[in-house]
């Protein structure tokens, strides 16, 4: 190009290789530079050894020419960008590194499905807003029929919270809502909120939530209770013994789905009065299998193996 190795610097540029991390092979595999000069208006400057022709799959030039002996030695004696080391290794434990990390990739996002929460409306404030007539009773004056996404029977169920109207306010919360917004509750033995879902049988799944009783309160009883949908057949319940009127504590119980749909129902099963079981934050998940998390773990092995790689490059 007629300029000097000083003013060619000026236009060299970091290509970052997929596959190579940093590496570009130059004169048959024998040598790779971690700085891949290129000048723009010269593609085909033999000076620079660089062809800037189709690439293969690993994203290193298909055609490259050798630089010229005495320049590569005013280079290395100048210190210029483009320093060659012997590294041949590189391509190879990078090319598994990533394969690791393809592999693991792959992995979180399965797990990122399994830990998609199964429950709609978990917290109750989708359709908050819309009650409006105090104290917050579903069905009662012009508030909704149900929490959306929600099945309720009895008049004694409703939303309280933060985005429910400011005439309901939260007159069935316990004495502190620390941990949750809007909730659900049931006033009275018998009084239910249910949400039918769809599972895989044979699957385990986790499901969680928070749950508390009014203030005020010493006798609630919640139940929660799994049901095949499929088949009618009750699968679990759960009573949980240390709901109180202090505040929301969390809570979970494990099963296996028997088919493909999963009733689960928060029962007020207090014997009398009008206890009020308060719940939120319910959510529903697969629990990963051993050998997606396994894969996973071989995932970010592969990005580890990357970043030390990268490292050592930039300390040679």
């Amino acid at each position: 190009s007629g300029k000097s190795a000083k003013e060619d610097r000026h236009k060299v540029f970091f290509m970052e290789l997929l596959n190579c991390s940093f590496a570009n092979r130059v004169a048959g595999g024998q040598w790779e530079s971690k700085w891949v000069p290129y000048i723009r208006k010269h593609s085909m400057n033999t000076k620079f050894g660089i062809v800037t022709s189709a690439a293969d799959g690993c994203g290193k030039p298909s055609s490259i020419r050798t630089m010229d002996n005495s320049h590569r030695s005013n280079m290395e004696q100048k210190k210029e960008p483009f320093m060659l080391s012997n590294r041949s290794s590189v391509s190879h434990g990078c090319s598994i590194a990533a394969a690791a990390i393809a592999v693991g990739t792959m992995a979180m996002f399965a797990v990122g499905n399994a830990r998609a929460n199964l429950i709609l409306n978990g917290n109750f404030s989708v359709n908050a807003s819309s009650y409006t007539s105090s104290p917050g009773y579903s069905s009662y004056q012009s508030n909704p029929t149900n929490p959306t996404d929600w099945t309720v029977n009895g008049a004694g169920s409703g939303v309280n919270g933060p985005d429910a109207g400011s005439a309901v306010g939260t007159p069935f919360a316990p004495a502190s809502t620390t941990g949750v917004r809007d909730f659900n509750f049931l006033q009275g033995g018998g009084v239910y909120s249910s949400q039918t879902v769809t599972t895989t049988a044979s699957q385990a799944y986790t499901l969680a939530f928070a749950a508390a009783q009014r203030d005020g309160n010493t006798s609630a009883v919640l139940e929660v209770i799994l049901t095949d949908a499929t088949n009618s057949q009750q699968i679990t319940t759960l009573t949980p013994a240390t709901i109180t009127d202090t505040g929301f504590n969390n809570f979970s119980l494990n099963f296996t789905a028997p088919s493909a749909s999963t009733a689960v129902e928060f029962l007020n099963n207090s014997p009398s009065g009008d206890n009020t079981v308060d719940v939120s934050n319910v959510s529903l998940n697969p629990v990963p299998e051993p050998a997606t998390i396994g894969l996973v773990a071989i995932g970010s092995l592969g990005l580890l193996l990357i970043g030390r790689r990268r490292a050592a490059h930039w300390k040679a």
